[in-house]
């Protein structure tokens, strides 16, 4: 997007990255916790939204030190977005399979494997133990509810358990969303200078990465 000809591409450009942020703001959370150690993974999940806050907050001082320098800075502020995106689609690419998608997939030996590099040896037959458990009333469930993807949305939406938590999750990252990206615009119209909007998104990143850690801790215990 920092060298796009003209505004329309911006937009597309935009859609494209909200969809793959939102994908891999599902996609993450659900890797971590079927592919590390029950006892950290509280902790990963945790540290994952340390990062994410971080990120916003080193953005912010990007685009503080960015701002009003010269025309054209806007090109910069999103092209070096585009950095730390190709270092963690390169290091993606080392990744190894979730154990559990494998497990599903009755790769059971490639399974093991996984699961020999996160366990203890002698853990992992309790591990293997307790993953086919927990795949076989999966798909037990599963059974029930149907197996096509419009029988499990059927299903799912008549639950009023699951409909609920999904509107009231749908409507929070819609809240967060604009509260992260106008509430530079909402403080300019309150009179505030360009730049001193940059400095007041700072502090609040910042803020969100002093506090994150506490739920990192947190889940340890």
């Amino acid at each position: 997007m920092g060298v796009v000809p003209v505004p329309w591409v911006i937009i597309i450009g935009r859609i494209i990255v909200g969809l793959g942020v939102g994908i891999a703001s599902m996609t993450v959370p659900l890797y971590i916790s079927e592919a590390s150690p029950h006892r950290i993974r509280g902790a990963l999940v945790s540290t994952d939204g340390l990062l994410i806050t971080g990120g916003q907050f080193l953005s912010y001082l990007i685009n503080l030190v960015l701002a009003n320098k010269a025309p054209g800075t806007w090109r910069w502020m999103l092209g070096v977005a585009g950095v730390p995106a190709l270092v963690r689609f390169i290091l993606m690419l080392s990744l190894p399979e979730s154990p559990r998608l494998l497990y599903r997939e009755n790769k059971v030996d490639e399974a093991r494997a996984i699961l020999a590099k996160i366990y203890p040896v002698e853990e992992v037959d309790d591990e293997l133990k307790a993953l086919h458990e927990s795949v076989e009333f999966e798909k037990s469930e599963e059974g029930a509810i149907g197996k096509s993807m419009m029988e499990k949305l059927k299903g799912a939406f008549g639950n009023t358990v699951v409909r609920r938590g999904l509107y009231a999750g749908i409507t929070i990252q819609v809240a967060q969303q604009f509260v992260v990206h106008y509430s530079p615009t909402i403080v300019q119209f309150a009179g505030f200078a360009s730049n001193q909007t940059n400095v007041f998104k700072c502090e609040s990143e910042g803020e969100g990465v002093l506090l994150v850690p506490r739920e990192v801790s947190a889940s340890r215990r």
